[in-house]
């Protein structure tokens, strides 16, 4: 049975026995998947002689994996499994339909399983060649939601010195602190001109976006900004680089905490392209 193999920048065509790869101990390895390479492809048959064809793939990081069995001429079956045999998922379309199996997987190694299928009640076995696809993207996590030492409510624009939390009182700079441009590229850096902020008072200091597309409320979900530079009144923050944040409108509050009043200023909105 000749087997046909293709990634980045090679096409590789080797001869294997038809039973090398009947095992999970004796998968063919496909290597290691690389989301930024091209998918790794290969051609085979599973028949009644043949009945199973394993493979082993391995990944350094998280990805979401996708499994292909197409251009299948008889019927064919998919299962994806751990090292230790443990089925991760499976397809098991009819005739010639392509099978997928698409899964988030951390780092590991993992097994791929093409079967052939035999016919109620007791046909033959199929003989299906077909084209295994594997492919994998870059498994996206949303930025760690920030743990406030006192968060601000959904909608932060109390009076000053209006007590918030916990009895200790928020005092309002809103005034003349402002955000400029009010668009930029994803990991720019913009800048915010703060007002009446007390910055000789030692605290910790935090720039927060809370998503305000879709209206003029604040947003539920509040992301922290890194890269905070101050410079007396001004301060240089960098713009988020995940695409998540693209095309989006968000409003940008500054917090200090000295410890015994903390200070916030509505700085106005940005949005990211």
């Amino acid at each position: 049975m000749k087997l046909l193999m293709f990634n980045l920048f090679c096409f590789v065509a080797f001869a294997t026995s038809s039973f090398a790869d009947n095992t999970q101990a004796t998968a063919t390895n496909l290597g290691t998947l690389n989301p930024a390479a091209r998918p790794l492809v290969l051609f085979e048959q599973v028949s009644g002689n043949d009945i199973n064809d394993y493979y082993k793939f391995s990944t350094t990081k998280a990805l979401q994996v996708r499994i292909t069995v197409d251009r299948l001429n008889d019927n064919a079956n998919l299962g994806l499994y751990d090292t230790r045999g443990r089925m991760l998922g499976s397809s098991t379309k009819q005739g010639t339909n392509t099978d997928v199996v698409a899964k988030t997987l951390s780092a590991g190694t993992y097994i791929v399983r093409v079967t052939a299928v035999k016919a109620p009640p007791r046909g033959p076995w199929s003989n299906a060649s077909y084209r295994l696809t594997v492919s994998g993207t870059v498994r996206f996590s949303l930025p760690t939601r920030p743990t406030l030492p006192n968060p601000p409510p959904t909608n932060p624009t109390p009076a000053p010195g209006r007590t918030i939390i916990r009895g200790i009182p928020y005092v309002d700079h809103s005034a003349n602190t402002s955000v400029t441009p009010g668009s930029v590229r994803l990991g720019q850096f913009f800048t915010i001109t703060t007002g009446s902020f007390p910055w000789n008072t030692p605290g910790t200091l935090k720039v927060v976006i809370q998503d305000v597309t879709r209206g003029n409320g604040y947003g539920v979900t509040v992301f922290q900004l890194r890269n905070v530079r101050r410079q007396g009144n001004r301060l240089t923050v960098q713009a988020p680089q995940a695409a998540v944040f693209k095309n989006r409108k968000f409003h940008v509050t500054v917090f200090h905490y000295p410890g015994t009043k903390n200070h916030y200023a509505s700085a106005g909105t940005i949005s990211f392209r």
